[in-house]
């Protein structure tokens, strides 16, 4: 469009009309809503979308014993799952879901009776009993595991006797400080004759010098505990048959092919471990440049306190040690502490230590309470150890033949424990040539807190 002006033509623009706020707070919202769209699609997705929590185990048909994988996905995350199988927790691993709704672990079949069994996840407020009163278990998702029959043993020839060194007396390299003395009577105890020289090595149970068993009876539990386990060992199991009668109804065993703490000594069970005379017997021993150890575990499981005695002696078997110990739930090492008794190395001579040991990185042997009892690890005693971390002043106590020797009342451990028999070698430091010998239980009894 143009006009005259007298004297030329001008062209004429028109002003566009401006637009109104309405319609620039609508343009505004339609350009945030664009570049959220455009972020939400660059995001990893999250498992909110997912069909629902699902669990797979591979494999999902195993024998008692035996490792496998468990993967999960959709779950919530950073949600903290307990594993259980039909209902029961006890030595399955507690897991954290990552940031994506997915889990990962791996964990070891129980000793059931063979067949399908429901492997669930469960919150961790139903898993340690916590819920609210009537809540029930809050299972998240579930899948089979289908338990085999176990193999039928292979025959093994009955393991030769190992030549023994004869050891120089050694103390335990750790330090102990001056344990804090408590007044409490010491009972008679059986006199027994230290041994003057290196047994000899048998493949089977050892009959014990006549008199020098610890009594055969452990008594009931004191107040305040509730008796959970009694062993008294009076099936007969030879060597090789391992696990028997009394594993099914009361022990577990770490799987064969499995190494100890040090890496230098293989778990076997059925190599090292026979019943027999009225006694456990571990058979400490190598076999063709392999050191064969064992752990064992009570079908107890995890508790909060335990009380455990137990009458037992050692032979002299260097290049070995016992630690038998309370072992924290999570399994991530004993970061949330550890209580042992008795722990010795098998030389001539030594003696059993307690320990108490704590945060941080209690490993290092900084963070302890240490106590050397005096009793020869060669002779036997009743060792007892206890640990309440729900008392009114949480402890841990040690005793041998019902005298004191140490009582820690600071920095005692409070999650959940499960004890283990732990035979093993040495953990550091140049191995002796293979000796074998016999570690020998009478009786073991376990409270727990009433």
């Amino acid at each position: 469009m143009a006009f005259w002006d007298g004297r030329r033509w001008i062209r004429q623009h028109p002003v566009p009309p401006s637009r109104a706020p309405r319609a620039r707070l609508r343009d505004w919202l339609a350009t945030g809503i664009m570049v959220a769209a455009l972020i939400a699609s660059l995001l990893p997705r999250s498992s909110s979308g997912a069909a629902g929590p699902a669990l797979v185990v591979d494999p999902s048909v195993a024998r008692a014993g035996t490792a496998v994988s468990v993967v999960g996905d959709g779950f919530v995350p950073q949600l903290r799952l307990q594993l259980s199988l039909d209902g029961k927790d006890a030595g399955l691993p507690l897991v954290k879901v990552n940031g994506r709704g997915q889990l990962k672990a791996r964990l070891v079949v129980p000793d059931v009776t063979p067949g399908a069994h429901t492997l669930a996840a469960a919150t961790v407020a139903a898993a340690t009993r916590k819920a609210s009163a009537g809540g029930g278990d809050v299972v998240v998702a579930s899948t089979t595991l289908t338990v085999a029959d176990a193999a039928p043993p292979a025959a093994t020839a009955s393991p030769s006797a190992q030549p023994t060194l004869t050891p120089q007396p050694t103390s335990t390299p750790r330090s102990t400080p001056d344990p804090t003395p408590d007044p409490t009577p010491t009972p008679t105890q059986q006199p027994t004759p230290a041994p003057s020289s290196t047994p000899a090595a048998t493949p089977g149970p050892t009959q014990p010098p006549s008199g020098s068993r610890c009594a055969t009876g452990s008594g009931g539990p004191p107040g305040g505990w509730t008796r959970r386990v009694t062993s008294q060992f009076s099936e007969e199991t030879p060597l090789g048959s391992w696990p028997g009668p009394v594993a099914g109804r009361d022990w577990r065993n770490r799987p064969a092919g499995w190494h100890d703490s040090s890496g230098r000594g293989t778990y076997d069970s059925g190599r090292t471990v026979s019943e027999g005379n009225g006694l456990l017997d571990i058979f400490l021993h190598s076999e063709s440049g392999t050191r064969y150890v064992a752990a064992l575990l009570p079908l107890l499981g995890d508790t909060y306190g335990q009380r455990i005695s137990l009458c037992m002696r050692t032979e002299v078997i260097p290049g070995y040690k016992v630690a038998y110990l309370l072992w924290p739930n999570d399994g991530s090492g004993n970061y949330h502490g550890e209580v042992d008794f008795p722990e010795a190395v098998l030389d001539l001579g030594a003696t059993a230590h307690a320990f108490m040991h704590y945060d941080p990185k209690p490993s290092s042997g900084r963070n302890q309470d240490a106590y050397d009892s005096g009793a020869s690890i060669q002779q036997w005693h009743v060792y007892t150890m206890e640990w309440n971390p729900r008392a009114p002043t949480p402890y841990a106590a040690f005793f041998v033949d019902g005298r004191l020797i140490g009582r820690s009342t600071q920095h005692v451990p409070q999650g959940p424990m499960h004890y283990v028999l732990q035979n093993e070698t040495l953990p550091s430091g140049d191995l002796p040539a293979p000796a074998a010998g016999h570690v020998l239980i009478d009786w073991v009894t376990i409270d727990t807190p009433s």
